[in-house]
């Protein structure tokens, strides 16, 4: 059985990317650009992973992984170009596991 990974990214060439790198036959990829997107597979699909942007067009990832937690315990991991402290430290609060910031890991 596939794993089953969201990436919620608005820039379409990075949430390709992403899928990209990724790549590999024990992974099943479902992509979105927009939180709504993303709330209607989270309801049909049992995601192994999300992949999340912090920054998207109809809201703020950081506040989706809030509504995400009250009915789920999934893997998040938020990624920014947002490189303030702050900004690291209420994502993981809010209940990401993992921040990607540019090109290191936090």
């Amino acid at each position: 059985m596939s794993e089953k990974l969201l990436i919620v990214e608005d820039d379409k060439k990075l949430n390709d990317g992403i899928r990209l790198a990724l790549k590999n036959d024990s992974y099943f990829f479902y992509q979105c650009q927009t939180l709504q997107e993303a709330r209607d597979i989270l309801k049909k699909e049992d995601i192994t992973l999300v992949l999340l942007d912090v920054n998207l067009p109809d809201g703020n990832g950081i506040d989706f992984v809030r509504e995400i937690r009250k009915n789920s315990q999934v893997p998040i991991i938020l990624l920014t170009v947002n490189n303030m402290e702050v900004d690291i430290v209420t994502g993981l609060d809010a209940g990401g596991q993992m921040i990607i910031l540019r090109n290191r890991l936090v």
